[in-house]
C-alpha cells in the first residue's frame, strides 16, 4: 500500500522511512546511529508523533482539548462520505459546536489510531470507531481514516472519512 516516500507505523508513531517494533518503537535506535550516538538535542519529532497525545485522548473519548499541535489557521471538518456534515471549515471553538452536535446522540465516542501514513507533510491516520448510541445503547465499531496536512510540525487542517481507501486515495496513496 506504501508508495515511495512514504513511511508506514503502527499505532505507535516513528520517524519517516522507519517502522516500529513493540510498545516502545519510536525510532531511537535509528536516531542514535545518525547521530553518532548522540540523541539528546538531535530528536526531531516526525508528523505522526506530533499527532500522538490528539489520539491519546480521542482514544478514551476525551474530545474537548483544543491541541497545542493545532496550528492558527487549523481548519477540519467530514469528508463527502458524510452526507450534511461535508466541508472543511476553520474552527477556533473548544470544543467545536460542529463536533457537539456529531457527539450529542452518543453516550460514548472514542477514536484510536490504529496505522500512521506519512507521506511529506501529509499523515493518513487509519482509525477505529467505537461508541454506544444514547437510548438506544446500540454499539459501533467501524473503521474510517483521518487525513492531515501538516506545516512546520504543526497540523493546518484535518479532513475526516468513513472509508479508508479514500482517504488514501485523496492523497494519491491508494
Amino acid at each position: 500500500m506504501s508508495a515511495p516516500g512514504t513511511s508506514v507505523t503502527s499505532s505507535e508513531p516513528s520517524k519517516k522511512g522507519s517502522s516500529t517494533s513493540g510498545p516502545t518503537g519510536i525510532s531511537h535506535k535509528i536516531a542514535e546511529a545518525a547521530s553518532g550516538g548522540h540523541t539528546e538535542n538531535r530528536m526531531v519529532r516526525s508528523n505522526p508523533e506530533a499527532l500522538r497525545e490528539v489520539y491519546e485522548h480521542w482514544g478514551r473519548g476525551d474530545w474537548a482539548p483544543r491541541f497545542a499541535v493545532y496550528a492558527d489557521d487549523f481548519e477540519w471538518g467530514w469528508s463527502s462520505d458524510f452526507p450534511g456534515l461535508a466541508g472543511v471549515y476553520p474552527d477556533n471553538e473548544t470544543p467545536s459546536s460542529r463536533l457537539r452536535s456529531w457527539l450529542s446522540p452518543w453516550e460514548h465516542w472514542e477514536c484510536e489510531a490504529e496505522e500512521y501514513v506519512e507521506d511529506g507533510d501529509t499523515v493518513v491516520v487509519l482509525t477505529r470507531y467505537r461508541g454506544r448510541g444514547k437510548g438506544s445503547g446500540v454499539s459501533v465499531d467501524v473503521e474510517g481514516a483521518h487525513v492531515w496536512q501538516m506545516r512546520d510540525g504543526r497540523a493546518v487542517r484535518l479532513e475526516i472519512f468513513a472509508d479508508r481507501r479514500l482517504a488514501l486515495a485523496s492523497v494519491g496513496l491508494a
